[in-house]
């Protein structure tokens, strides 16, 4: 029954799963010329009537992610399974977010293919209202858009970034976008310290200690003297943009309250605590403070 409903994954704080397959098509010269979107049903329970990847689902352990891929872009786009075989396999993506629903871990298996320019996709079911092809140059607003899913823009965005659409030309700060895309999240999961007294032990083997951790000492510390409160909830690591605390402290979300670290303290964390409060170190690093 649970393997079905992965919309409580987030309520429980379960990890979850997915396949998104990017749809593309090349011009003469050989450079990626479009990639095909899709326009969610209005009856969809989430993100109805948003714009999506071109085909997408959520794994269960039942199926493998080349399993689902074929499962998916059958039921949702009419690709046969000629084409889908062409499909290539681009790692994966990993990325925190947080809705109404509570927060997500999502790790999605990436997969690309690139289709005749005489292709369409056809809807072949009832939850996808139509697919558009969207030429390279106008990707943009469309993944910057608020009518864009947001747990399939992680995967959009590694697409362009991949085949040099996004690039350090036009973005920035693209190391530290390519690095949010892939958080590490079973080390979030394995490796949550404890905190007796007042110092950081652990890591922990298992899934994260039930217990939040709020940072409470007024200047950033010099030794190991730093105290710590506590109260019922487990912690969450907050490395996305879309989360709070993107501009201001470094922050970590869960359910209630919230454990803090000012960047200036991991400032000094670096240089005179990375041996005595390890752990606390590793999340400065991984906050990119």
């Amino acid at each position: 029954m649970l393997l079905s409903l992965r919309v409580l994954t987030a309520l429980l704080g379960i990890r979850a799963f997915g396949v998104h397959l990017t749809g593309f098509v090349r011009n003469a010269a050989g450079d990626v010329a479009g990639v095909w979107l899709q326009k969610r049903a209005d009856n969809k329970p989430t993100y109805p009537g948003m714009m999506d990847n071109m085909v997408a689902g959520g794994m269960s352990d039942s199926l493998t992610a080349t399993q689902v891929l074929f499962k998916e872009a059958e039921e949702e786009a009419s690709i046969p399974a000629h084409l889908i075989e062409r499909a290539k396999s681009a790692g994966s993506v990993s990325f925190l977010t947080e809705s109404d629903r509570g927060i997500h871990a999502n790790t999605e298996y990436v997969f690309d293919l690139e289709l005749p320019a005489d292709f369409k996709p056809s809807i072949n079911d009832g939850e996808v209202q139509g697919f558009a092809l969207i030429t390279t140059e106008d990707i943009m607003p469309y993944l910057l858009s608020p009518n864009f899913k947001l747990t399939s823009a992680p995967v959009l965005l590694d697409f362009l970034i991949r085949h040099g659409i996004v690039n350090s030309n036009t973005v920035v700060d693209l190391p530290q976008i390519t690095e949010m895309l892939h958080t590490p999240i079973s080390f979030y999961y394995r490796s949550w310290p404890t905190f007796p007294s007042s110092s950081f032990v652990g890591p922990r083997e298992g899934f994260p200690t039930p217990v939040d951790a709020k940072y409470s000492s007024e200047q950033a510390p010099s030794s190991s003297s730093a105290t710590y409160s506590f109260s019922s909830t487990s912690v969450v690591p907050n490395t996305s943009p879309h989360l709070e605390g993107g501009s201001g402290p470094s922050s970590v979300l869960k359910n209630n309250c919230s454990f803090s670290i000012a960047d200036d303290d991991c400032a000094s964390m670096k240089s005179e605590d990375r041996d005595s409060d390890a752990d606390l170190y590793q999340i400065c690093l991984d906050q990119g403070t």
